[in-house]
């Protein structure tokens, strides 16, 4: 069983799937909501790129399609991509031209069929290095993710997934808490929750919306995941439609790697010792009653607990507590 949409429980999968032979500079990773197709949008060729599973969601099942589309003329240094539900829409985002540029595919999900719409979104005064776009469910609202500013942008949009009636609307949420690189954002389904990885710490962090699809009311959940062991340059991240599942685009290694999102651990220890666990360590000493939660991303552990009556400490690996009378 697993445990949707909470980062601080995702574990690599070992499954992951190279991109380099497409393009040497992949900087955004989309996926059908089937699961059985997979899109690259790379900055060496200024293309999209069409990558088809055998098995729906299994990431290293993934085969280069030979479909691909150019966007060079729109945008010089693409960042992010995203489609509408229906696969007969694609928005390409770029620090180049700082504008969101939409196409239409007059096959759905085939990235071949793709045209440039003549439609298109001006960024550049909310922030002059926009690197990931996603929109609401209903097409409706539009984020960017804001590289320069370090903040995440809302925009609303007067005919759904049409990108030229977006309009700011004022709305923001500053990141620069968690990471002053932010590459890419995301959001689940329900509208309460969101993502932001970051290049600093190399870190999925997640945050909670108070008011559903509502930016300006984002706050951190102290929940993250580090992801640099897999590769020190992330730069998009996105999951699957049940929250199951996370896909990080790795430029460092040009690989999509995919992790699991499994349920919290909770284990018991007595009196001292060490152990290695994520989740939740409840030690029971003599006369005392210890509980201590312990988060691990790259640059840092927290520990919480409910009494400090025990001396505590992590080894320098960052996933080890130590318990001690």
């Amino acid at each position: 069983m697993a445990t949707p949409w909470n980062v601080n429980t995702a574990v690599y999968s070992e499954k992951f799937k190279h991109v380099g032979d497409e393009d040497s500079k992949p900087f955004g990773v989309f996926f059908k909501p089937d699961g059985t197709k997979m899109y690259i949008i790379g900055d060496t060729n200024n293309k999209v790129f069409q990558y088809s599973l055998s098995t729906e969601w299994d990431v290293s099942t993934a085969v280069y399609e030979d479909k691909s589309v150019d966007i060079g003329d729109q945008e010089g240094y693409p960042r992010g991509l995203t489609f509408s539900p229906d696969g007969t829409k694609m928005y390409v985002v770029g620090s180049k031209a700082d504008t969101v540029f939409q196409y239409a595919l007059s096959i759905p999900w085939d990235i071949s069929t793709a045209t440039y719409a003549d439609k298109y979104k001006y960024l550049g005064n909310e922030d002059t290095s926009p690197a990931d776009v996603t929109f609401s469910l209903s097409g409706t609202t539009m984020y960017i993710m804001g590289w320069n500013k370090v903040k995440v942008f809302q925009y609303s949009l007067s005919t759904a997934w049409d990108v030229s009636t977006a309009i700011y609307t004022n709305k923001y949420k500053s990141v620069n808490s968690q990471d002053l690189l932010p590459r890419s954002v995301a959001l689940n389904p329900d509208g309460d929750k969101m993502y932001m990885l970051g290049d600093v710490n190399d870190t999925v962090f997640q945050y909670a919306l108070s008011t559903l699809w509502d930016i300006s009311t984002a706050t951190y959940a102290e929940k993250s995941k580090c992801v640099g062991d897999e590769d020190s340059i992330p730069v998009d991240v996105t999951f699957g439609p049940d929250g199951t599942k996370m896909y990080i685009m790795g430029l460092s290694t040009k690989i999509v790697h995919q992790y699991s999102l499994p349920p919290s651990q909770t284990y018991y220890k007595s009196l001292e010792g060490s152990l290695s666990f994520i989740g939740s360590l409840v030690a029971i000493i003599p006369g005392k009653f210890l509980k201590a939660i312990l988060s691990i991303s790259c640059n840092e552990s927290k520990l919480s607990i409910d009494e400090n009556k025990s001396a505590l400490s992590i080894d320098e690996n960052k996933s080890i507590l130590s318990i001690e009378e």
